[in-house]
């Protein structure tokens, strides 16, 4: 198979997502599991700006990344009493929110085999999540805002089904269970690529995301699923 030194994709993920918060607090203990759809009324699908891509510096070994920047925001009358932090939100009064999510990963791929039509490689990086989730309330407001660096782990396919098109399949996997924490990732990607001219083609795909993090002791956990389809500009350089 023809490798190409460097690409990148430009284009737009119109994602389905289902989240949920707890944050608790000294003053006020355990905090409320919420979802950010259901109680706080942010849009579950949102149409997003992507970019993915790649550099080669030797035929088997190459440099992976991706962009993402997800923000939502939603206002309602919370339909029960909501402890986050050390905000009380109680029922039937306003509810503001907003949810910034980043997500930057880069990682480096060897392709342990390649011929006429396959490259198939394994990949090991580091993925750097930001977070910031805000609520305001008639009595006073709170943020929480993180940055966690992990790493990442995946496998890397590329088939030609002909001198034209292609399709591609990524997985990224990391677990870990340290004490009182506990944290997973899926990411799962299947995409087919049509090469329209030498240096410009086309893709579409499917994309699914699992994030969950729990802290027992502090009693704070978050988990964040999206999917959803995926179009873009392929550069070739």
């Amino acid at each position: 198979m023809d490798v190409d030194r460097a690409s990148v994709n430009i284009g737009g993920f119109a994602a389905d997502f289902k989240t949920d918060l707890r944050l608790s607090s000294d003053i006020l203990g355990i905090g409320t599991k919420i979802s950010l759809e259901d109680d706080l009324g942010m849009d579950s699908d949102r149409a997003l700006a992507r970019i993915d891509g790649y550099y080669r510096f030797s035929r088997r070994h190459r440099i992976d990344y991706s962009l993402l920047d997800i923000e939502r925001d939603g206002a309602v009358t919370a339909k029960r009493d909501i402890k986050f932090g050390d905000l009380f939100i109680p029922a039937g009064t306003p509810v503001r929110s907003d949810f910034r999510m980043a997500v930057l990963k880069v990682a480096y791929t060897y392709s342990f085999f390649q011929n006429q039509t396959v490259d198939l490689g394994v990949s090991a990086g580091l993925t750097g999540l930001y977070v910031d989730a805000n609520l305001l309330g008639v009595i006073g407001s709170e943020e929480s805002e993180g940055f966690a660096p992990y790493p990442i782990f995946g496998l890397r396919l590329s088939y030609a089904i002909s001198r034209k098109l292609f399709l591609k399949a990524n997985i990224d996997y990391f677990e870990i269970k340290s004490g009182d924490v506990e944290a997973q990732t899926v990411d799962g990607l299947v995409a087919l690529e049509y090469r329209t001219w030498e240096n410009v083609g086309f893709g579409g795909g499917y994309n699914v995301v699992n994030l969950e993090g729990e802290d027992k002791a502090d009693k704070d956990e978050g988990k964040l699923e999206y999917e959803g389809l995926l179009a873009y500009v392929k550069v070739y350089f």
